[in-house]
Formats: C-alpha cells, sequence, structure tokens
C-alpha cells in the first residue's frame, strides 16, 4: 500500500505532461530526525531544507506532517486499450500532448501495451467496477 510519505519521498510521479512530482506540492513537513528531535520544516522555517526534505527517501528522518498545495476536487475520465506497441510508440508525443495524462505498460513478448489516459471531465460519475459485479 502507497502512502503520501512514501509518494513524495520517492518522487513519485504522475504522468501528465504539465503535473509536477506529488513532492514538488510539499509547503511544509513536520519530521522526526535522526536523533529523535522534531523539525518543522517550510517555506517560512528552514526554508533553505525545504528541497532537501521534498526527495529525502527516508534520510532526513520520518515523516509525521505534510501541508501540501492543494487544487480543487474534479473528476477524470479513465480509458484504457491495448494497442500494437509500435503503433503506441509512433503515437506517443501526439498522445501525451492530447491528454492531461497517458502512459503505457509494454506487455513483454506480445507487442501490445496497454495505454492509460486520464482528462478532465463533467460528466456523471460512474460507479467503480468491481469484480464481484461479475456475479
Amino acid at each position: 500500500m502507497q502512502t503520501l510519505a512514501g509518494a513524495i519521498s520517492t518522487a513519485t510521479h504522475g504522468t501528465g505532461r504539465n503535473l509536477p512530482c506529488l513532492s514538488a506540492e510539499i509547503r511544509g513537513v513536520r519530521m522526526i530526525t535522526g536523533t529523535g528531535a522534531e523539525m518543522k520544516i517550510s517555506t517560512d522555517e528552514h526554508a533553505d531544507l525545504l528541497p532537501a526534505v521534498q526527495v529525502a527517501l527516508g534520510t532526513l528522518g520520518v515523516l509525521t506532517g505534510i501541508k501540501m498545495q492543494l487544487i480543487d476536487r474534479h473528476k477524470l475520465h479513465r480509458r484504457v486499450w491495448f494497442a500494437p506497441y509500435d503503433e503506441v510508440l509512433a503515437n506517443a508525443k501526439r498522445l501525451w500532448a492530447d491528454n492531461r495524462n497517458y502512459e503505457f505498460f509494454y506487455l513483454p513478448f506480445s507487442n501490445t501495451a496497454m495505454c492509460i489516459t486520464h482528462n478532465l471531465t463533467e460528466a456523471a460519475c460512474t460507479p467503480a467496477w468491481r469484480a464481484s459485479a461479475l456475479g
């Protein structure tokens, strides 16, 4: 299971060309250092350390609090499809340019890739798919 502290400490990145990694959205943290001391780092306190703590891989201490820049709640439309790998590579730049998020996963020895896009939508929400829905 992924945690917010783990995702920001490893610079987990989304798939959007205009979206920074999660750690770029940190505005402050509270952490316990290796000596057991509590330390606050933010744009107001120890600001020079903020870039270091944004992708520290746990080396500076254990994060116990995170202040992040957020955006308003929004809905995304997810599309998943399979395509020949050569076609995916040929169209990758266009798909990255045309979608908020685009990613693909090559399926070894199959000459096939699974493609995923996410785009903003105002459409009504649909229920999440569940395996139990099959019966």
